[in-house]
């Protein structure tokens, strides 16, 4: 069965234009600092980034590994130059963020009826 990527790109487009509601727990009001990670994709083309995010196989790395392979192939797809390590290592996170609220959004109401159910 293949996978519907048009939906994948879609849902990783829109939690990372999204990005701060998707944070921000429910019934609570906004608020607090936004991720400094957040300034480098304020005029990119989200959809490519989503396409990019994609189209590699992130799996079977650590957490820090992976968020500054996923900042240096954003950080080469907007050609950034001279970002520092400290400016990587904020954009990753807001990736790797996005990768994982990307699934948890999908499967919310699963997650709650599951959870519900069990009680």
């Amino acid at each position: 069965m293949q996978p519907n990527y048009y939906s994948d790109v879609s849902k990783v487009a829109e939690v990372l234009r999204n990005f701060s509601d998707y944070r921000k727990k429910p019934g609570k009001r906004s608020g607090g600092k936004t991720w400094p990670g957040l300034k480098h994709f304020e005029q990119a083309d989200i959809d490519r980034i989503a396409i990019r995010l994609l189209s590699t196989s992130w799996g079977g790395r650590k957490a820090t590994k992976l968020l500054m392979e996923m900042a240096d192939a954003i950080e080469s797809l907007l050609c950034l130059t001279n970002l520092s390590w400290n400016q990587k290592w904020q954009m990753g996170r807001v990736l790797l963020s996005v990768d994982l609220f990307r699934f948890v959004s999908v499967g919310k109401t699963k997650l709650i009826n599951c959870t519900t159910s069990y009680k």
